[in-house]
C-alpha cells in the first residue's frame, strides 16, 4: 500500500501500462453561459463560491453565467461541459 497526494499542477500522480492517475488542477474562471458539468467516468472536486462538492457519475452541476468555479480531478475523469445562452 501506498499514499499518493496531489501535485498541485496538471500532471500524472501515478502511471502504470494499465492505470494513470492525473491530477486536473484548473485556476477558479468564469463564463458568460449557464454551465452544466456532467461527470462521465471518474470523481472530481467542483468549487465555487461557498461551494465545494464530489462528483461522480450520477450527479451534475449546474452554474448561472458569470459563477466563478474551479474543478480538481481526484481521480482519472471524463466529463460533459455543457454552455447555453439562455433567456433569462
Amino acid at each position: 500500500m501506498k499514499r499518493y497526494d496531489s501535485i498541485g499542477q496538471i500532471g500524472h500522480i501515478f502511471e502504470t501500462d494499465q492505470q494513470v492517475v492525473t491530477d486536473l488542477v484548473i485556476p477558479e474562471h468564469h463564463v458568460d453561459y449557464t454551465v452544466v458539468v456532467v461527470p462521465i467516468k471518474g470523481k472530481i472536486i467542483f468549487s465555487g463560491h461557498d461551494f465545494e462538492t464530489e462528483l461522480a457519475p450520477g450527479s451534475f452541476v449546474r452554474m448561472l453565467p458569470n459563477e466563478s468555479h474551479s474543478l480538481k480531478a481526484i481521480e482519472d475523469s471524463e466529463l460533459f461541459v455543457i454552455k447555453s445562452k439562455l433567456e433569462k
